[in-house]
């Protein structure tokens, strides 16, 4: 009988934890914890991609006010994409993708074809992107195209009531609270 060395077991058990690290299964849990700057949003939104060929696990956002910024990316949970301290200006979604151990996708949003995913955010508050429904065609030859269409659910208060959960300091509570009780009237 032979048995592997120590040093390749720990190796193998390292690989094993970067493969279930790389599938979600040791994903980490979102927080919204202190703010980092004065007049930060929050900045939410939903994409359902059961019709997708895999589920998105990020989604980015450029400044176009402060184009020498890099890009912004997003908690994914569930289909909701959230963050906070976003300072105010004029921003525009540009991807968002997601991998398996068989595939790495990218879906690019284009400003002519998706113009909603463009938005100004002069203020602090919380900002609404949008329920979404992810629409692909598979063509046999050509090119691989989707959209995303406006979803009546989930609603921007369901989706409240989730990133609630995760609002770890009273900031965040505060202004989640504040735009549920807008929406109740």
């Amino acid at each position: 009988m032979r048995f592997l060395p120590l040093k390749r077991v720990e190796q193998t058990i390292l690989i094993l934890l970067g493969v279930m690290f790389a599938s979600g299964c040791g994903t980490v849990t979102p927080k919204l914890e202190k703010p980092q700057i004065e007049n930060g949003s929050l900045v939410f939104g939903y994409i359902d991609m059961e019709d997708a060929p895999l589920w998105y696990q990020w989604i980015e956002m450029k400044s176009e006010s402060s184009p020498q910024k890099g890009p912004s990316y997003f908690w994914v949970k569930d289909g909701m994409f959230f963050r906070v301290d976003v300072s105010p200006g004029r921003y525009r979604f540009t991807e968002f993708g997601g991998d398996n151990p068989y595939s790495n996708m990218r879906f690019r949003l284009s400003l002519k074809e998706q113009p909603q995913f463009v938005r100004e955010f002069n203020k602090s508050g919380v900002y609404y992107i949008g329920s979404y429904k992810y629409k692909g065609n598979k063509p046999l030859v050509g090119r691989y195209t989707f959209e995303l269409v406006p979803s009546k659910t989930p609603s921007e208060r369901e989706l409240l009531e989730k990133i609630l959960v995760y609002a770890e300091h009273e900031h965040w509570r505060r202004m989640i609270t504040q735009r549920l009780n807008q929406l109740k009237k």
